[in-house]
């Protein structure tokens, strides 16, 4: 038997006897769009703080945080997908440090999925 270790396998297994430890968190992403007229150059290439994610998109920038020991535990089965506001603001400061425009930058949404 094979079982693939994903936020709802544990519930899965369970069912046919086998029980894995898997904890299932919810770490959260902000989209942020910077002030106007801001462009990364050579010499800043926009890399976040270590273990935060960063993608750039044509609307934004996603900025994302994953942290097992602080990510809330959660039933993948009932879990927020929504962001905390307190997250989408913690998102914009982080980024602001490594480069002072995002301080401007408009918090545009958020949301959360999961990890095993």
């Amino acid at each position: 038997m094979i079982g693939a270790a994903g936020p709802g396998r544990r519930g899965l297994l369970a069912g046919v006897g086998v029980s894995l430890p898997l904890e299932v968190v919810r770490p959260q992403q902000a989209f942020l769009r910077p002030a106007g007229g801001f462009r990364r150059g050579p010499s800043d290439p926009g890399r976040p703080p270590e273990r935060d994610l960063l993608q750039t998109g044509t609307r934004g920038d996603a900025v994302g945080s994953i942290s097992y020991d602080r990510d809330a535990r959660v039933d993948p089965d009932d879990y927020d997908e929504s962001a905390d506001t307190e997250f989408l603001m913690q998102a914009r400061s982080r980024m602001q440090r490594r480069l002072p425009a995002y301080g401007r930058a408009v918090v545009w949404g958020g949301g959360s999925g999961l990890y095993t």
